[in-house]
């Protein structure tokens, strides 16, 4: 993520608060960036989740393991999870097709198991996009900008005209793919390069309105019926 853009939304998060924002960073050589760009490659995963359905989590990945046999069918993991409503959450490392193969094997041993997959994706904008550039012209540019990245993997969450007659983007694609194109910091689509930068989350609890942490987490006090800019309950809500 840029510096700049990174700073911009710590000062949105503080802002009228008086706290000054300073971002420190440290000098990476390139030996350094290519291990890191070599374990992005190892680390491609998805995650494939299995419903408890009002049973114990242990008995649920107990269910799991008495069916599954990881070295036979060539599958390994990298996390085994507890999600916050009891399923089992398995972290397939390899990437979708690793993930199918172990979401068939689990339903032909528990053929009454609720399983599903999770895209691990990234959501990146895009921004200055040409205004007659479609959906299509969209992923076969991302495509063809980076190695290996299939148009079926991408998925366009939007593309809308802004005021200047470009368009601005928002894709979601693999983590490993959606790092590169990071990297690059701009992508050929039509005539223009285009800006490429992560998408910046902001974790805001819409109860008691304050930053860090969601609704379900909070123990303040319910805000829900105030204003988000103003803070005071008012008509204008």
């Amino acid at each position: 993520m840029e510096i700049d853009y990174l700073k911009k939304c710590a000062e949105f998060v503080f802002r009228g608060s008086g706290i000054s924002v300073e971002i420190l960073t440290t000098k990476t050589n390139r030996k350094t960036k290519h291990n890191q760009r070599n374990m992005g490659n190892l680390q491609q995963t998805e995650k494939v989740i299995v419903k408890s359905n009002s049973r114990q989590y242990a008995d649920v990945l107990r269910a799991i393991k008495n069916g599954v046999h990881l070295d036979q069918i060539g599958v390994k993991l990298k996390t085994i999870k507890k999600t916050t409503t009891g399923d089992v959450l398995l972290e397939v490392k390899g990437g979708k097709e690793k993930a199918e193969i172990l979401k068939q094997t689990i339903q032909e041993s528990n053929q009454d198991e609720q399983i599903t997959i999770r895209n691990n994706n990234d959501i990146l904008h895009i921004s200055d996009i040409d205004g007659d550039i479609d959906k299509h012209g969209l992923t076969k540019a991302l495509s063809e900008s980076v190695r290996g990245l299939e148009e079926e993997e991408i998925k366009v969450l939007s593309l809308k005209p802004n005021q200047w007659g470009s368009q601005n983007a928002m894709v979601a694609l693999g983590k490993v793919f959606a790092k590169e194109l990071i990297k690059q910091g701009t992508v050929k689509i039509g005539w223009i390069s285009c800006r490429v930068r992560p998408r910046a989350y902001i974790v805001r609890c819409y109860r008691c309105l304050e930053f860090g942490h969601v609704s379900s987490m909070c123990k303040a006090d319910d805000n829900s019926k105030s204003c988000l800019n103003c803070g005071k309950e008012a008509s204008h809500v």
